[in-house]
């Protein structure tokens, strides 16, 4: 993350980034998919509304805030699913290529 101009990015923000995204959620519905706290997400949340990835604004037709990803959000949440496809596919190139050497060796 860091060398795709993510530095300001701490392990345990990577967790909100996960699927699925939050964006439109309720900040009691992502501490309940983080399997943290409310007090923990807030926190998390906060954090990240501060470095610019979140906000928390009222949906529509509520008054209840929610937390979107900002287009820096989305950023992250691209790079992310992209490092996870290309280790996806290097892991079946990997295992490809052992299959190969052990129908050969057997």
């Amino acid at each position: 993350m860091r060398h795709n101009g993510f530095a300001d990015l701490q392990d345990a923000h990577l967790a909100v980034f996960s699927y699925p995204l939050p964006d439109g959620v309720r900040p009691s519905d992502l501490a309940r998919q983080l399997h943290i706290s409310r007090q923990a997400t807030n926190y998390l949340v906060g954090q990240l509304e501060a470095l610019g990835y979140l906000e928390r604004r009222a949906g529509p037709g509520n008054d209840r805030r929610r937390v979107y990803l900002t287009g820096r959000g989305q950023s992250v949440a691209d790079v992310i699913y992209a490092s996870l496809g290309d280790l996806r596919c290097s892991g079946r190139e990997r295992s490809g290529t052992i299959a190969s050497w052990s129908s050969w060796m057997f």
